[in-house]
């Protein structure tokens, strides 16, 4: 049996799928919120600023599991497949500093947090927009392969027949 033959399939299930969609629309509602309260409106922290930030940390603690189980299924079979790798490991390269700069943000002396700060709110920015970018190509490439593959059967049938 191949190595490609025992992978895992790229596709997630159903339930999973829709829940990596949940936690990513509420880190970034909670992430894009606060940034809008805090950074746009110049607001002073409040109640709603320190439930916001108890979410999106919450979220991300959730977002951190699901990156965690991603890696050995989806990536590894993606990657081994050469399927959608410039936006996966864009999206795992922007995860990775997203995860160091909201570390950064609790651990870090002050000089490295405000730099840790505009980094995470500048990867996160983007990020909010990446991740479903990089859905919406695997889908298109997944929809691409599948119609190449009926075309091809479609191909291989009318040679078939005109042999026999």
């Amino acid at each position: 049996m191949t190595q490609l033959a025992r992978l895992q399939p790229i596709r997630l299930s159903f339930w999973y799928r829709w829940c990596c969609y949940a936690v990513w629309l509420i880190i970034s509602i909670t992430g894009v919120w606060w940034w809008w309260d805090q950074q746009i409106q110049m607001n002073d922290p409040e109640l709603r600023a320190v439930w916001l930030i108890k979410a999106h940390g919450i979220m991300a603690a959730a977002c951190l599991i699901i990156l965690g189980s991603l890696l050995p299924t989806h990536m590894q079979s993606a990657w081994l497949r050469q399927r959608n790798r410039l936006t996966g490991a864009i999206a795992l390269f922007m995860m990775a500093l997203l995860v160091i700069s909201g570390v950064g943000l609790y651990y870090a002396n002050m000089e490295l947090r405000e730099w840790m700060h505009t980094v995470h709110l500048w990867v996160g920015g983007i990020a909010v927009l990446a991740m479903p970018l990089h859905v919406v190509i695997g889908w298109l490439l997944r929809r691409r392969q599948s119609l190449l593959a009926k075309a091809t059967r479609g191909v291989n049938r009318s040679v078939n027949d005109m042999i026999s």
